[in-house]
């Protein structure tokens, strides 16, 4: 597994695709303000996230970002399956690179 904030895209990705998709191993607690305008911040080109983190006002919380709008789903049951925090980011094929989601969201670590 990568260490924690160093994005990686997954194997077998297929280059004929317009997106990519990438993992970003979270640090073990965000805060939460943080991570939410880190989301915003993105270039346009990232278009989606979704996954499991810890902050320091939910605990466990399932984060999506679409557009520009970012969800702190705190009714959702965390999967038992789920015990690293981390997001995965799909964006634009050749503008998006592992490294630029991981400095970004840097600062939102707790």
């Amino acid at each position: 597994m990568a260490a924690a904030g160093a994005a990686r895209a997954p194997r077998g990705d297929d280059p004929r695709h317009p997106f990519q998709s990438w993992l970003w191993p979270a640090p073990a607690l965000l805060h939460a303000d943080r991570l939410a305008d880190a989301l915003r911040q993105l270039p346009r080109h990232w278009l989606r996230a979704k996954g499991w983190v810890r902050t320091e006002r939910h605990g466990w919380v399932l984060v999506q970002l679409a557009g520009r709008r970012v969800r702190f789903d705190t009714r959702a049951a965390r999967p038992a399956e789920v015990r690293s925090p981390g997001l995965v980011f799909i964006g634009m094929r050749g503008l998006t690179r592992g490294e630029e989601v991981a400095a970004r969201l840097a600062p939102a670590a707790a």
